[in-house]
């Protein structure tokens, strides 16, 4: 919509923006588990996982950091279209 406005999308920034900042602003969530942890978990619960080692595993929820990862480039097309 912002592309398409122009200028004249100003007048909605003020409903977009606040929720937009929220979600970019979002902190991931991130998890430090061992092997007994790993089976209460699964990746089709939108959690990546990275081995550590024979014991352990680092993961990090990627649902909320596609959220993010939209605010931002949502943010950085205002940013451009607006100071035009």
């Amino acid at each position: 919509m912002c592309k398409i406005l122009g200028k004249e999308f100003q007048e909605y920034l003020p409903v977009v923006i606040g929720p937009l900042m929220k979600t970019a602003s979002i902190k991931p969530e991130v998890a430090l588990l061992d092997t007994q942890d790993m089976e209460n978990i699964s990746e089709d619960d939108g959690w990546e996982f990275v081995n550590l080692g024979d014991q352990q595993s680092f993961s990090i929820k990627t649902a909320g950091l596609e959220e993010k990862a939209t605010a931002c480039q949502m943010l950085v097309c205002y940013a451009k279209e607006l100071k035009r």
